[in-house]
């Protein structure tokens, strides 16, 4: 096993932990569900997929828009919980059919600037959002605007110790970043559980101890009008995990001179998507952020993608106290 792979795995696991948080938050679901999500996802897509790069796990883009479907969806928290699982189902068969039909070609259609601009409004979102998390005061803003406005109006009341550890820990990723080949996000989060074991910090946010209990999905019998449109609010999900997965594997085979089939892509984002369902997960997709980093850690295979899933899935023990020019390449079809 190459040197790059275990290193590129454990940086990777220090990113999902923190991600399957955050996207499930999002998604106003419970962080296992993203957890699982990883690990089923990353390991059924080192059997079914080829980018040796690709971390396929719940992405930013997918909670979003399945927060959205779970809005406009009726049902009590025992029934949203159920969409969720059918949400999934849909999207892994919508994948399927996909390639049973050949349509890899779509990948043709993809403009890679407008996903560029939705990513990053997505990523702006994100951060402005974890700011009265960093400052340790809630803000029911109803917008971004009314968010930064309340927070501001907050200052009084923000929490020194939050807002140092929070800054603290920045900085620290940061600085690791000069060192590409050290697993600096790991390093980072293992610091943050060893304070919050080691000192009390009062006002705090953490996320609290992760419950995995796995168990078969079940399906409530939901009626023939609720399905249908579940399945509507489907489709958008479907496009843009196959617009998001799909650019980044092809850039990353594309600096690399990789080859990849987009049909078979397809057929292996079908196939985690319905693993994740198994497991009660949620969407999964081959996301920017992780993929990238899997990279720069010096990935040279997809041992790295299941040595991450497996780190992640150690994580959950002692997750409890996370604080809150490219070279041409025979990329087939589509390309």
């Amino acid at each position: 096993m190459a040197r790059g792979d275990i290193v590129a795995g454990l940086s990777v696991a220090g990113l999902l932990l923190p991600e399957a948080v955050a996207y499930a938050a999002i998604a106003g679901l419970a962080p296992a569900r993203a957890l699982v999500a990883a690990v089923a996802g990353c390991l059924t897509y080192t059997i079914a997929g080829r980018s040796r790069f690709a971390i396929v796990s719940s992405t930013s883009s997918s909670a979003a828009i399945l927060a959205a479907t779970l809005a406009a969806l009726p049902g009590t928290a025992a029934d949203r919980s159920a969409l969720v699982t059918l949400v999934v189902v849909l999207t892994g068969g919508c994948f399927v059919a996909a390639r049973l039909f050949n349509l890899g070609g779509l990948t043709g259609f993809i403009a890679r600037p407008v996903l560029r601009g939705f990513a990053l409004g997505l990523a702006i979102t994100i951060i402005l959002k974890q700011l009265p998390t960093v400052a340790g005061v809630t803000i029911p803003a109803r917008d971004l605007f009314h968010l930064l406005t309340e927070l501001l109006a907050a200052a009084p009341r923000w929490n020194l110790v939050s807002i140092a550890l929070g800054g603290t820990a920045l900085i620290l990723l940061l600085a690791l970043r000069q060192f590409p080949k050290v697993p600096g996000a790991l390093i980072v989060l293992m610091l943050g559980i060893g304070v919050a074991l080691t000192f009390p910090l009062p006002g705090v946010a953490q996320v609290g101890a992760i419950d995995i209990a796995l168990a078969l999905p079940t399906l409530p019998r939901f009626s023939w009008a609720l399905y249908s449109r579940a399945a509507q609010f489907t489709l958008p999900l479907v496009l843009i995990l196959f617009a998001e997965s799909w650019g980044t594997m092809r850039a990353l085979a594309l600096r690399h001179g990789d080859s990849l089939d987009p049909n078979r892509e397809l057929g292996a984002l079908g196939l985690a998507n319905l693993a994740s369902a198994a497991v009660s997960g949620m969407p999964v997709g081959a996301g920017f952020s992780v993929g990238n980093a899997s990279e720069a850690a010096g990935a040279s295979s997809r041992v790295a993608v299941r040595r991450a899933a497996w780190a992640a899935a150690a994580g959950k023990q002692w997750g409890s106290a996370v604080p809150h020019s490219p070279r041409s390449a025979p990329v087939r079809h589509g390309a």
